[in-house]
């Protein structure tokens, strides 16, 4: 799977996670050339002029909290003010269009690769409400996945 349908996959993802006062928003991008995180500040912010990489400070986590942030924010439906109802053909769309995703960001990870919460929201697309994240992931080849999500309502 390419950069560009794993992008498709997220869009139609971000269809189906549509709610009643529900919404979300998810971004994936792969930097080339890519070893540092002065190398993905410059490229972020040719992809996001609004962001701020050079003031952000990067903070290092394991894949385990990755994964298990993801899991919980792709598995959120909402509350009584905000909330997802999907029948049984939607839930199985959705699972699908996750696990695809799932399966592109773990090509990205081994045991050398370096990951990093990117703990500011500016000038990445979304609006986070009720769940968000940003994580980079450097590859021992020299590529970065920045990976992003965000529900609001």
């Amino acid at each position: 799977m390419d950069i560009d349908t794993i992008k498709t996959s997220l869009y139609k993802l971000e269809k189906l996670m549509y709610g009643y006062n529900f919404e979300v928003t998810f971004g994936i991008e792969v930097f080339e050339n890519c070893s540092s995180y002065d190398d993905f500040a410059k490229q972020l912010k040719t992809v996001f002029p609004g962001t701020r990489p050079r003031e952000i400070l990067p903070l290092v986590v394991s894949k385990e909290e990755v994964w298990q942030d993801l899991l919980e924010c792709l598995e959120y439906r909402g509350d009584n003010s905000a909330i997802l109802i999907l029948d049984e053909f939607q839930a199985n769309a959705v699972k699908d269009e996750q696990a695809k995703y799932m399966r592109f960001i773990e090509r990205f990870l081994s045991q050398a690769t370096q990951i990093y919460s990117y703990p500011d929201s500016e000038g990445i697309p979304g609006y986070p409400v009720w769940w968000d994240y940003r994580y980079i992931i450097f590859s021992i080849d020299g590529q970065a996945l920045f990976i992003h999500g965000a529900c609001s309502d």
